[in-house]
């Protein structure tokens, strides 16, 4: 992603107005081939807000949950969407709502950037959409 001011074309601004009810700001991003940040900051200068739990409800089955309640503790939660064809962002959510922690000297540093250079190239990306 480069650095600097974004130049919003009106496709860009059609795809967050049409999205940003639905969609989280990563995968916008992600889609947009920019920040999550910029896409938020764009989205509240645009004034397009999202009331609590604007983000589509997703199903989750009984053995997404006991997947998520297994692995969550020492996996990354991209990883976790990936296999559950989820968005990560909804993946955090759960985990938070089912109370489910990192263990113990769990370091987010240490997947950032195999999270970026896996996450952008999974073939199988597109399901998540």
């Amino acid at each position: 992603m480069a650095r600097g001011k974004i130049e919003w074309t009106e496709e860009m601004l059609s795809y967050l107005r049409d999205n940003y009810k639905t969609m989280c700001y990563e995968d916008m991003g992600y889609h947009l081939g920019i920040s999550h940040s910029t896409v938020r900051q764009k989205c509240v200068e645009l004034g397009y807000f999202r009331k609590h739990g604007g983000v589509r409800k997703v199903f989750w089955s009984e053995s997404d949950i006991a997947y998520l309640r297994e692995h969550f503790s020492d996996m990354p939660a991209c990883d976790i969407a990936i296999h559950l064809r989820k968005q990560a962002c909804m993946v955090t959510a759960k985990a938070k709502e089912l109370g489910l922690r990192k263990r113990e000297g769990w370091k987010t540093s240490d997947y950032c950037g195999r999270y970026v250079k896996n996450y952008r190239n999974y073939e199988g990306r597109e399901g998540l959409r």
